[in-house]
């Protein structure tokens, strides 16, 4: 959602022909870093109850670790600063930390703004997006975070910071042009085309081809190392545990659905399908998914962004929500989320408004995926799906029914 938003501020922007400069600030160590003396009086300005605050008191004041090292214990000695790795109320925590920060980027009141809300500023954990539309604003804000570095023992580090500049949809920058410069804790910021947000790929073009193509890349990674690992079990084995390995999918809800790129992605899937279950390479996509008993790759990428749709216009965040609608009832077609709506509307031949406004499952998906696929090409597959259990010794025949080469030719015959 952080990303989302990112990209409906930029999107915004360049559309209404205004360059957009986004910072995205890496905090060195944070959660390790975090003051206790700053901590807990930011707690008592948000009235949590005290006696809360005695007990997260104690827990962090009353410390004690040791090092170990080549099997030789240290001293034992207090622990002084930063939360607790992987406790539950740590982010909670830093959040609080870091908040103060973007409540003093808000008060600056410069930067990107969509109406009246301020837009400047998108966290998630430690990591920080800076967005403004001047390079004299983009100075303004990295002022305040040096400020804040300074106060709150925070270091930025700038070789793991980077700058991106969206230029407007009429102009396209030169290569001859210089972007502007920009600096955190007196160390530059280098500029980039692309830049890692958050497991998603932001490129200085508002493409998503490098994120799927990264995906892509990850996703036959994934494959090549699940095979690595299972290739010897049973095909319904390895087909439940492709399924739980191999399909997070993680960032397709924020793809453009009518890039190109999304088929290459929909290819790997389907390769990686038809080696779960040995199917011929020259298998029909239809046949994949009935002999797989899963959706379409394409109709679960649609079925996740209409679902991650319906949690934004639901979010109990009013930010989310307002700028989501916005991209939706305002930007329309200039909008990534306003183009997958139209896309899906008429996909699926439904009303626009009706896009995104209730979750639909996995389950009903595919049943109404199987409404659409003719009898005989149901029977076909499922005669197909008996014939690979055949081949594989799950299903038995009674003997001399047939050779494994009769199978063989069988399966081939019904996959195309």
């Amino acid at each position: 959602m952080c990303s989302v938003v990112a990209k409906k501020v930029i999107s915004y922007y360049t559309s209404s022909n205004s360059a957009v400069h986004c910072v995205f600030l890496d905090a060195s160590k944070a959660f390790d870093k975090l003051e206790y003396c700053k901590l807990f009086k930011l707690l008592l300005d948000r009235h949590i109850p005290l006696q809360v605050i005695r007990i997260l008191l104690n827990i962090y004041t009353g410390q004690q670790i040791r090092v170990l090292w080549n099997g030789i214990y240290s001293p034992t000695f207090a622990v002084k600063n930063g939360v607790k790795q992987g406790a539950i109320v740590s982010p909670i925590l830093f959040c609080v930390y870091f908040d103060t920060l973007l409540t003093k980027l808000r008060s600056s009141k410069v930067g990107c703004f969509i109406g009246n809300w301020f837009v400047a500023a998108l966290a998630y954990a430690d990591d920080l997006v800076i967005l403004a539309p001047t390079a004299r604003a983009m100075r303004r804000l990295l002022a305040i975070c040096d400020c804040f570095a300074v106060e709150y023992n925070v270091t930025f580090n700038n070789l793991k910071s980077k700058c991106i500049t969206f230029n407007p949809h009429l102009k396209a920058r030169s290569e001859s042009e210089l972007p502007p410069a920009f600096e955190i804790a007196g160390n530059s910021i280098g500029t980039v085309k692309q830049w890692l947000h958050l497991g998603h790929i932001f490129s200085s073009d508002l493409s998503d081809d490098a994120d799927i193509l990264s995906r892509r890349n990850h996703f036959i990674g994934q494959v090549n190392s699940f095979f690595g690992h299972f290739s010897k079990l049973d095909t319904s084995t390895r087909d439940t545990l492709f399924k739980v390995y191999c399909s997070s999918h993680y960032g397709c809800e924020l793809w453009n659905l009518t890039n190109v790129k999304v088929e290459d992605y929909c290819v790997a899937w389907r390769k990686g399908v038809r080696k779960i279950w040995s199917l011929p390479h020259n298998s029909s996509s239809l046949n994949v998914s009935l002999v797989s008993n899963s959706l379409p790759i394409f109709e679960e990428i649609c079925r996740r962004m209409m679902n991650f749709l319906y949690s934004c216009l639901h979010n109990e965040s009013d930010l989310i929500r307002y700028v989501v609608s916005f991209g939706i009832d305002v930007l329309h077609m200039n909008s990534i989320v306003g183009r997958n709506v139209v896309f899906c509307s008429d996909r699926f031949k439904t009303h626009v408004n009706s896009v995104g406004y209730s979750k639909i499952s996995s389950h009903a998906m595919f049943e109404r995926f199987l409404s659409d696929v003719q009898p005989n090409m149901r029977a076909q597959a499922d005669v197909l799906h008996e014939a690979v259990l055949i081949r594989d010794g799950t299903l038995t025949l009674p003997k001399n029914s047939l050779t494994y080469g009769e199978i063989t030719t069988l399966i081939n015959a019904l996959a195309i």
